[in-house]
């Protein structure tokens, strides 16, 4: 919408479109850049949004310019198209809660929205093995690379697990290497890169049941029993091991 504003008043005071375009595009992809230097997310997506902004401020000052409705409407339609993912976040927060106590159904819309990659691993949403046994929803497939701490971060999830037992997680791993998998969790209000708690975990090639007593996070996070009460953040990702050639899902 700042975009949008920008774009509008630029042609409106008399700048060229296509000046307007090109000055604003660069200060949106500047902005990302800035962004990735100073420790903050960079995304493609934002300047795809701003894009979205500035077109659309444009073609509606056109279409004021013209006093043609269709090309309003048009501008109004591309502006609405900025805000396709907070609707998806806000239609998966409207429908996570009906599936707690489980973490994260990736078949919610706007869950991959949810879902950050980590220390250069990448993710997609699949459906499941076929001869993974009575699974026949989507879930989420993380490829790790050899370097580094790859892997994905679960956020925006339900906070307080104190009337929880254990954290289950069923992991499918492919191949026919075995590999150890970390589970860390963070508390809302940790921005450091540091962990509250992290356990790992040895999985072999095939299905995986994964269990994590909630009271052994408790006792052993540095936030003791208060982190059950403001869980922030799950993070799954792959140990650095010479052994591994193989990825997780």
């Amino acid at each position: 919408m700042l975009f949008f504003a920008m774009s509008f008043c630029l042609v409106w005071r008399g700048l060229k479109g296509w000046w307007v375009f090109l000055a604003l595009l660069s200060v949106g992809i500047g902005i990302e850049i800035t962004q990735y230097f100073i420790g903050k997310d960079c995304d493609i997506h934002d300047v795809f949004l701003d894009t979205l902004g500035i077109v659309s401020g444009i073609v509606f000052y056109s279409g004021l310019q013209k006093k043609s409705l269709p090309i309003v409407f048009l501008a109004a339609l591309l502006a609405a198209l900025a805000f396709y993912i907070p609707l998806l976040i806000t239609l998966c927060y409207l429908t996570q809660w009906r599936s707690f106590p489980t973490l994260a159904t990736f078949d919610e819309p706007g869950r991959n929205q949810l879902v950050d990659r980590h220390e250069g691993a990448s993710f997609a949403f699949t459906a499941a093995p076929k001869d993974w046994i009575d699974n026949h929803s989507q879930v989420l497939r993380m490829d790790c690379p050899i370097e580094g701490w790859p892997g994905v971060a679960l956020v925006d999830l339900a906070p307080d697990w104190r009337n929880f037992a254990e954290l289950q997680l069923d992991i499918w791993l492919p191949g026919e290497l075995p590999i150890t998998l970390g589970i860390a969790i963070r508390a809302i209000g940790n921005k450091s890169d540091h962990h509250d708690i992290s356990r790992h975990f040895a999985l072999r090639p095939g299905l995986n049941h994964v269990s994590w007593p909630l009271e052994d996070m408790a006792q052993k996070a540095t936030s003791g029993p208060i982190l059950l009460a403001k869980i922030g953040k799950v993070i799954i990702f792959c140990m650095p091991e010479d052994t591994r050639k193989n990825s997780s899902s």
